[in-house]
């Protein structure tokens, strides 16, 4: 258990060292936040002359100021802090050392235009046109047709760009606008845009983005900028900044981070053959196929982290000869794909999304193992013990708890979810019903949206969810926290004593100096050695292994008798090759010499017949008792007055 143990965690350990450079955290933090804090300032709005940022934006109108004002001015910085003009070759460097790649790009999707069909056709004639909806940002049910700008001449089409190498098979659709390196001649394009209604009733989804590059860090940093516009009106706007390498493998610290890589695709393979070897063994064993899996739910979640580094695995592949940034020309005015569109890193960006969300996820099953492995103290297996002992409890109560949660995120869908988008589908109902259980309801904004749901929704909810439910589920943790703590005790009061007495760092010690068996003749005397609790004094290398011992006494388990005599022990293991001495080395290292409350040498004749004098006088005195009942009742009866009569 000890060598599985260390094994495992140096293998977890090793992944986790090569997830963390890879992941490149403080570099990406601080492009990120440095990025974001100049991008997301305010500007004034030169039409009502309010400050607002671009999570303010409310209407087509701002939405274009804030293009025009704000956004363009910032990603193109044409003069230094002296207010002297760049020099070509440091043209648009924002924040010192991040210089833009190429121009900004704009894209859109729309929605197809329909007859409105609203049941009454007397509404026609007063809007006949309807937009159908898109999903999963215009990527679903798009339109495809070319539309016109408002001087019904200028046309936008509808393309579909590769991105990577020609034939990747990676596209990134829509219609599109690149917008060029000088930033007056952007700034005149995005006066043009505006003049045509390039964002119009069509348009369901828009996105905004540039690349920069920063030769400190060797990072390429992707800004977008994406807009929900939805049917109802509402403009929903967000930010999403990913920092990648614009190189791999070139620095030392990439080629430690490799060679890190290589050692764990090695043992994850070892680990792997020996699961497949353990899993043959258990099927045989157990005549069933999945006996492996089955026998122990840290097994399967082993199993299912290695598959998991699997799949990591291969998509980090991918991102590696990913074609993005290699498919790039390279010119001192800008960095431009093979085709001349400004670098496009989505595919490589969803890889890197992907990949780490699932590294986060082999850190938590790995972490759930660990704790499987520190089950073999008392003490450290205090968690896991309390959640074995109360899951089938809670898993009971659990259906309760769904029910209640379902019925009062449907009360908070149906009383605020017209006027707040924090209930206005049923996905955000429920996490922000569940954020609710952490004590974060506010009545009185609840109150502002319904004044008559509210006191209904708020007080049942404290009552019941808050005062009962989260109660009960603190009680169930408790009860398997209690029944956890009655089980030590229990063993600490038997002969187990010294298994839930035993200390984690003793244990430990112990694990690790029988790991190095090898090596015990370099080790001072004093480590060589086990003194034992009643004063014998065993080499610790010679000393029997738990499994060994387990195996070794499992024939003379008697569960009526725990005290044998020494002899029987010797008759019954006779045929197990060991010797006096060495069930003497057990004995003395567990200290499991008792002086027996009896004579074993007492014949079981003589202790049968003992045991039936015992139970004759218990029968007789049973009997004795019996007659004096009848006695008394016979008593009461000729008292008794009705008698008389």
């Amino acid at each position: 258990m000890a060598i599985a143990f260390v094994g495992y965690f140096i293998f977890l350990s090793l992944y986790v060292a090569v997830v963390v450079l890879q992941r490149e955290a403080w570099n990406s933090e601080t492009t990120y936040a440095a990025v974001k804090s100049y991008l997301t300032g305010q500007f004034r709005d030169p039409k009502t002359y309010d400050y607002k940022d671009f999570m303010n934006v409310a209407s087509v109108e701002e939405w274009w100021n804030w293009m025009e004002v704000f956004f363009i001015d910032n990603a193109y910085v044409g003069q230094q802090t002296n207010f002297e003009d760049y020099k070509p070759l440091d043209m648009n460097t924002m924040l010192r050392y991040n210089r833009l790649t190429s121009g900004v790009v704009l894209v859109q999707r729309r929605g197809k235009e329909e007859q409105c069909n609203v049941g009454d056709e007397k509404y026609l004639q007063f809007m006949p046109k309807c937009q159908q909806r898109t999903y999963a940002e215009g990527l679903i049910n798009p339109s495809k047709e070319s539309f016109k700008g408002s001087d019904g001449v200028t046309e936008y089409k509808y393309e579909e760009r590769e991105v990577g190498l020609p034939g990747s098979g990676n596209f990134d659709v829509g219609f599109f606008q690149n917008l060029d390196y000088d930033g007056d001649t952007a700034a005149d394009q995005m006066a043009e845009l505006r003049k045509q209604r390039w964002i119009n009733e069509g348009t369901q989804w828009a996105r905004a983005g540039f690349v920069v590059y920063n030769p400190n860090i060797g990072t390429f940093c992707a800004v977008q900028f994406k807009t929900d516009f939805d049917l109802a009106g509402t403009i929903q706007m967000k930010m999403e900044i990913e920092i990648l390498l614009a190189t791999n493998y070139t620095t030392w610290t990439d080629n430690i981070r490799m060679v890190l890589e290589i050692i764990f695709v090695i043992l994850w393979f070892f680990n792997v053959a020996s699961v497949i070897v353990t899993a043959v063994k258990e099927a045989r064993i157990q005549q069933n196929s999945f006996a492996y899996f089955t026998s122990s739910g840290f097994n399967m979640l082993f199993a299912l982290q290695l598959f998991l580094m699997l799949v990591a695995t291969a998509v980090w592949a991918n991102i590696v000869v990913d074609p993005s940034r290699t498919n790039i020309t390279v010119t001192p005015e800008a960095i431009l794909d093979k085709a001349g569109n400004p670098p496009n890193f989505s595919s490589v960006i969803l890889l890197y999304q992907g990949y780490f969300i699932i590294s986060g996820i082999i850190v938590l099953l790995g972490t759930f193992r660990i704790l499987g492995f520190l089950r073999v103290n008392q003490n450290l297996s205090m968690l896991t013990d309390t959640l074995a002992l109360m899951v089938a409890e809670f898993l009971q109560f659990a259906v309760v708890l769904i029910i209640l949660t379902a019925a009062f995120m449907l009360m908070t869908h149906i009383y605020f979810g017209s006027t707040t988008n924090k209930f206005a589908t049923p996905e955000a109902a429920f996490i922000n019903t569940f954020e609710y259980l952490n004590g974060q309801a506010d009545f009185f904004s609840l109150n502002e949206m319904d004044v008559v749901g509210a006191p209904i929704f708020y007080y049942t909810f404290i009552f019941i969810m808050i005062f009962v439910v989260l109660n009960i589920t603190i009680a169930i943790i408790m009860d398997g926290y209690t029944l956890m703590q009655e089980r030590k005790e229990k063993m600490a009061s038997g002969y187990l004593k010294e298994v839930a007495d035993l200390s984690a760092i003793t244990q430990a010690k112990h694990g690790m100096l029988r790991m190095l068996a090898p090596c015990k003749g370099m080790m001072p005397a004093k480590w060589r050695v086990i003194k034992c609790l009643n004063g014998a004094i065993l080499d610790r290398f010679a000393a029997p292994t738990k499994d060994e011992v387990l195996e070794l006494l499992e024939p003379i388990m008697d569960p009526q008798h725990h005290v044998v005599s020494f002899e029987t022990v010797k008759r019954k293991l006779r045929d197990m090759q060991t010797t006096p001495e060495r069930l003497e080395s057990i004995f003395d290292r567990f200290d499991a010499w008792e002086e027996p409350a009896y004579d074993l040498k007492v014949s079981a004749d003589t202790r049968l017949d003992d045991a039936m004098k015992k139970v004759k006088q218990q029968i007789y005195s049973v009997l004795a008792d019996q007659k004096r009942v009848e006695s008394k009742i016979d008593m009461l009866l000729s008292t008794s007055p009705n008698r008389a009569a």
